[in-house]
């Protein structure tokens, strides 16, 4: 199984991945349905809405058309997909049913984190609205790329801890913690944990 789960991880990957590169085909990766036919299937459990969707993509055999993989070896699947880049896996109940715009357990998202130390080029300690749950700084930042180890400059929006005190300090060494580097460069969900 272990070894039929890489495939489909990398066979989806590839093919969400091929945006990225200029002149790559575009494609569509799907993990659910909600509606078929006009009518909503959200009350559903996922493996229902699951095999709706699998019979329906088949039935059509559209091209760079895929399915996210399914399989019960979590692990093997965290592994390929987040080794190649992928943001992360959802863990889902198979009796769950979609529920918009709410939050359940039957839901869990699976994300790496990241420590990374940078060092903080420029920026302000001006503090930014991050959502409704949060602050955020401007920082100009320079750290080492996990995966090719090159030094990469960018300036992103960092959170920090509401209401506790943050000073620029140029030139300083830091570290942050995120979900993982994006294709931009940019850090995934940044927070700033410390001066070092």
């Amino acid at each position: 199984m272990g070894r039929r789960v890489q495939e489909t991880a990398t066979r989806a990957y590839r093919q969400s991945s091929a945006r990225k590169r200029p002149g790559g085909d575009m494609s569509l990766v799907l993990f659910d349905v909600l509606y078929v036919g006009g009518k909503s299937v959200m009350r559903e459990p996922w493996r229902d809405r699951r095999k709706r969707l699998e019979d329906l993509i088949e039935s059509h055999q559209l091209p760079r058309i895929a399915v996210i993989p399914v399989t019960e070896d979590a692990p093997t699947l965290y592994e390929t997909w987040v080794g190649m880049g992928g943001e992360g896996i959802v863990l889902k109940d198979p009796a769950s049913l979609y529920r918009p715009g709410e939050r359940s357990s039957a839901w869990l998202k699976l994300k790496p984190k990241l420590t990374l130390y940078v060092i903080v080029t420029g920026g302000s300690a001006e503090r930014i609205a991050w959502g409704d749950w949060g602050e955020a700084v401007m920082l100009e930042l320079e750290y080492a790329h996990p995966r090719t180890g090159e030094r990469t400059p960018i300036r992103q929006a960092v959170r920090i801890v509401r209401q506790e005190p943050f000073e620029l300090n140029v030139g300083a060494r830091a570290s942050v913690v995120c979900w993982g580097v994006l294709p931009s460069e940019m850090l995934r969900h940044p927070l700033f944990l410390a001066w070092q």
